[in-house]
């Protein structure tokens, strides 16, 4: 292939990743653990964030970023989210470059470990999510593209970029140190190797090297690890909290790598994996051994510390998104080994046929057209849409019709095209406490989400004056409602209830075997949803008249 024809496909690539993970950006709703690193940036003095490991785990270096930009140019979700952002387009752009010296003159792996990258729904969701997951998932790469040059050719240059990024990497997030600490994990091993058994490869780093090495990473560790490091205990009692993932979990965190709850998809994914490992042992030992290492590493470690919710699938994924690009680059080459081999006697145009055809399918089985194009979706970070690619996410049943067991206001308003927004109330800290993203999938429009005038959420302190939410609008400030754009507000009277009924009702077709169940936020915040509703239908039903609609579950309001 021609170099002007592999850099315009490359880049084709990237800008098809960046509208990927730019669509509806802005018109995302914050939620779960995006609060955590918000929650300390508006709370805690620089010095305690340096300082403070958190078992809700908030990433120092993210939340001393929001803490700068509060204050200073301000912080919005978009902003809250751009490093991610920039963080999963740079890796579909610089991890098939770097990785391309190992797959030889075979141009169409690089391009299809790209493509690969550029459509994973879990590379597009951490790259949309203010987490430091797409960050990990970058550096993790690059650390370990570079630790593989440095173990092939010895070089200090290589040497001293793999290691302030094995530094940097756990930084961001500890449970990715496994995956980063590999090569010198490999390096050392050849060096035992040469030593009991000779045969050590020509260039590899000697016992002097990987001592220079390991001890510039254990200082740079000890420089961001020391100062927090009385409160690492805190953090440290997760451990042994989770359990062992079921075969359930299992299945499921591999439709998460491979972008597809198809099992038939999965299948053929494992299969490319597995070719693609074959061919790389053949083809390039040392890094082949080095990867493989870095694999057995990350997924020892967690099965031995069994982390907080670690049986989780979403969990385990989270806490191995280092590797994923291992897997993604390992499917490309088998792939392209597979079809290569099946039309050895075939056109090149074919092969290349064949290899779009395969991506196109892979894309088409993911979650990617019904979460984020089938229509407007403001919660494509829910994790209704996220945690379990089988399930796809809210969707209407096969078998029954939904609506007419919901409030009929949503049904109406599917078929208001002079409507484009409404702002649902209220909001709490977890994702399974409000049902709205279960609503916008029958109405189709913008959920803005409605908040009072002291929390953006129902609960706990989360102001700030340079914390300026794009989505977000003060229900206490009817100025402020009436300027937001929506056409109505919902004030939910009994989310509590009402969530668990939803999603009931989504899954059945019907209402008529739920039981209301106990949940958390009935526990903690039932009550207090019900008081604030009331005043606040009170004070509206005063200041713009009676609701338009009104049901067992909401009140709406007209915004004029």
């Amino acid at each position: 292939m021609r170099a002007r024809t592999y850099s315009l496909i490359l880049g084709l690539v990237v800008l098809a990743a960046l509208a990927l993970r730019l669509h509806e950006f802005s018109s995302q709703i914050l939620g779960d653990d995006e609060w955590h690193g918000l929650q300390v940036a508006i709370s805690a003095p620089y010095a305690e964030i340096l300082t403070t490991f958190r078992k809700a785990d908030n990433c120092i270096p993210l939340t001393l970023l929001y803490k700068l930009l509060l204050g200073s140019i301000g912080l919005s979700e978009s902003v809250a989210r751009a490093m991610p952002l920039v963080a999963g387009v740079l890796a579909v752009l610089l991890l098939p470059i770097l990785a391309a010296r190992y797959l030889g003159s075979r141009a169409e792996v690089t391009l299809l470990f790209a493509a690969l990258v550029a459509v994973s729904p879990l590379a597009i969701y951490y790259s949309r999510y203010a987490r430091p997951y797409s960050i990990v998932f970058l550096l993790s790469g690059l650390a370990l593209l570079f630790g593989a040059r440095w173990i092939e050719r010895g070089s200090g240059r290589f040497a001293v970029m793999y290691a302030l990024l094995a530094v940097l990497t756990p930084y961001f997030n500890p449970p990715a140190a496994p995956t980063v600490l590999a090569p010198l994990l490999f390096a050392g091993l050849l060096v035992v190797k040469g030593a009991f058994f000779g045969g050590r490869p020509e260039r590899t780093p000697d016992v002097a090297d990987v001592l220079a090495v390991g001890t510039g990473i254990g200082v740079g560790i000890s420089l961001w690890f020391l100062p927090a490091a009385r409160t690492f205990a805190e953090v440290s009692t997760k451990a042994g909290q989770g359990g062992l993932p079921s075969t359930e979990s299992l299945l499921s965190f591999l439709g998460l790598f491979a972008g597809s709850g198809n099992g038939v998809v999965i299948a053929l994914f494992c299969a490319a994996f597995l070719v693609g490992l074959v061919s790389f042992v053949r083809s390039r030992p040392l890094l082949a051994g080095m990867l493989v290492l870095a694999l057995v590493a990350q997924y020892s470690a967690i099965l031995v510390t069994r982390p907080l919710f670690s049986q989780a699938s979403i969990i385990f994924a989270r806490y191995s998104i280092g590797c994923l690009w291992i897997v993604l680059l390992l499917v490309a080459l088998g792939l392209f080994e597979t079809v290569h081999w099946s039309t050895r006697r075939a056109p090149s145009a074919v092969r290349g046929a064949l290899l779009v055809a395969a991506l196109a399918g892979l894309f088409a089985a993911g979650p990617i057209p019904f979460v984020y194009l089938a229509r407007t979706n403001s919660f494509t970070n829910h994790e209704d849409f996220q945690y379990d690619y089988r399930k796809r996410g809210p969707r209407l049943p096969e078998e029954g019709d939904p609506r007419p067991f919901l409030p009929a206001f949503y049904s109406d308003l599917e078929e208001r095209g002079d409507v484009d927004a409404i702002i649902e109330f209220p909001q709490v800290l977890w994702w399974s406490a409000t049902p709205y993203h279960f609503y916008q999938r029958i109405h189709g429009k913008r959920v803005m989400i409605g908040h009072l005038a002291k929390s953006y959420l129902l609960h706990g302190r989360t102001m700030h004056e340079d914390l300026r939410l794009d989505n977000y609008v003060d229900v206490e400030d009817a100025d402020a409602v009436r300027s937001s754009g929506a056409a109505y507000l919902v004030i939910h009277r009994d989310p509590a209830w009402e969530t668990p009924r939803t999603a009931h009702v989504f899954r059945t077709g019907t209402d008529a075997t739920y039981v209301r169940p106990a949940n958390k936020m009935e526990d903690r915040f039932g009550s207090l949803g019900r008081r604030t509703a009331v005043r606040l239908v009170a004070e509206y039903a005063g200041e713009l008249g009676p609701p338009e609609y009104q049901d067992a579950w909401i009140s709406v309001f007209r915004i004029p």
